[in-house]
């Protein structure tokens, strides 16, 4: 018996023992990058180099496409893939690029372009090593949460010589939350809705890793999501929707959408849910110029979030000065709700 009980502390040592180490080679691995060295959203290595504010960039991500804007430095863009029109219509840098691809890279073009970087999704690893035997630096980003945007911005900030932009949108960013934070504090917890934003597709959710998720929570609502399921969407059926039967229902602008709000309403199948009863379905605007596509335009979608579930917490001409405050900081103008494509109605 005692030489069990021995064994089992041996083995017990030797555990921690291991784990201590594994944890210390961790720790020296990054203690080992030198200052001009970091690590992207993939935990690849990048460097920065003495020519930072020239470096040409390509990507097929339409993530990053804000944070090139934001960062003024769309003049720099060699191939670029866009979703919606509003970006060629504001910055001709960005109309007149060319492209190498929409989310899959077209490698023998980027080959003949041949960028300094390109950026990309952190997820695709094998685009990554496959664009990297070009020559090519990867930098991978990611953008489903406020630590991940802010951080994308100071990381892009660094590597292309815009580190004084980066701060000034940081600091917009860090101070509206702050502001969402003070409100949502302000919200009786019996006041508190429940929500969940919806996909593409009916049964289609944003999980419990999606920005949008993100987004409702910050906003002081009751995300109501399969928290098993730790990715960005899912489909958990059109049933599972009704059984969580929530008091909000939010519809992304950043996809197509196969059906639409008012199919939702004259649905006899629909009709039972909170939501649909009183009228609490909204599409996320904006048509042209998504509010809930990763990136910076998701502080407006929070307080358009906010607005819709706690009108009495903050109020409609609140967020109009907010929006207008939003396009003036990224834009220097701002633009007529029609041409957005949005009602706050």
């Amino acid at each position: 018996m005692q030489i069990k009980q021995i064994l089992k502390k041996v083995f017990s040592v030797f555990i921690v023992f291991n784990l201590f180490l594994v944890s210390c080679n961790t720790n020296n691995i990054r203690k080992n990058l030198s200052e001009n060295e970091f690590y992207d959203a993939s935990n690849n290595i990048l460097k920065i180099k003495e020519n930072a504010d020239e470096l040409t960039v390509a990507s097929v991500y339409a993530v990053s496409v804000p944070f090139f804007y934001a960062l003024k430095m769309t003049d720099r863009i060699k191939a670029i893939n866009t979703k919606s029109k509003f970006w060629k219509d504001i910055d001709k840098n960005i109309e007149n690029a060319d492209t190498v691809g929409r989310g899959t890279v077209d490698l023998e073009k980027l080959a003949k372009i041949r960028p300094d970087c390109l950026v990309h999704n952190a997820y695709d690893k094998t685009t990554v090593e496959a664009v990297r035997k070009l020559g090519i630096d990867v930098f991978c980003i990611k953008a489903e949460n406020l630590d991940d945007i802010i951080n994308t911005l100071g990381l892009m900030g660094k590597y292309f010589g815009k580190s004084k932009e980066a701060d000034y949108v940081i600091t917009y960013i860090k101070n509206k939350f702050d502001k969402i934070d003070n409100i949502v504090k302000s919200i009786k917890e019996e006041d508190k809705k429940t929500a969940i934003l919806m996909g593409g597709t009916l049964g289609r959710i944003a999980g419990a890793n999606a920005l949008q998720s993100f987004m409702i929570e910050r906003a002081g609502g009751i995300c109501k999501i399969d928290e098993s399921k730790n990715s960005n969407w899912v489909d958990i059926g059109v049933e599972r929707i009704f059984e969580y039967n929530p008091d909000y229902l939010f519809i992304t602008s950043s996809a197509v959408l196969d059906y639409d709000r008012e199919e939702l309403f004259e649905s006899p199948t629909w009709s039972g849910m909170s939501a649909i009863k009183n009228k609490n379905v909204f599409n996320m605007p904006a048509k042209i110029d998504s509010w809930d596509m990763p990136g910076i335009s998701c502080v407006i979608g929070t307080m358009y979030i906010l607005y819709k579930m706690y009108p009495t917490y903050f109020s409609r001409d609140e967020l109009e000065k907010e929006i207008d405050e939003y396009y003036m900081m990224m834009f220097n103008r701002t633009f007529d709700k029609n041409y957005l494509g949005y009602t706050l109605d």
